[in-house]
């Protein structure tokens, strides 16, 4: 992205925005900030930093689903109106 200041300014891609995955803009908006907004464990309760443990890797998990989803599209699909809901599951 670049930005130009002033009346006429704004943001603009500085790439294609076929190029630009949702999947990339997440990333750089996330970060490393858990998605669960997990915080930190008492340091003295053994159970708690185990649950942390896990649910660390639950987050992880969590994210990479996120982002794995966000990779089939693009901002261009954004802006076009060609992103799509995933079909309902089945009722059995």
């Amino acid at each position: 992205m670049r930005s130009r200041p002033g009346v006429h300014g704004g943001w603009e891609l500085a790439a294609d925005a076929r190029d630009i995955t949702l999947a990339q803009v997440w990333r750089l908006l996330q970060g490393d900030d858990p998605v669960l907004g997990l915080h930190g464990p008492d340091p003295d309760c053994a159970v708690g930093r185990n649950v942390q443990e896990s649910l660390t890797r639950l987050d992880r998990a969590v994210a990479d689903a996120v982002a794995a989803e966000l990779q089939r599209f693009t901002v261009h699909d954004v802006v076009t109106g060609a992103v799509a809901a995933p079909p309902k599951p089945r009722r059995i």
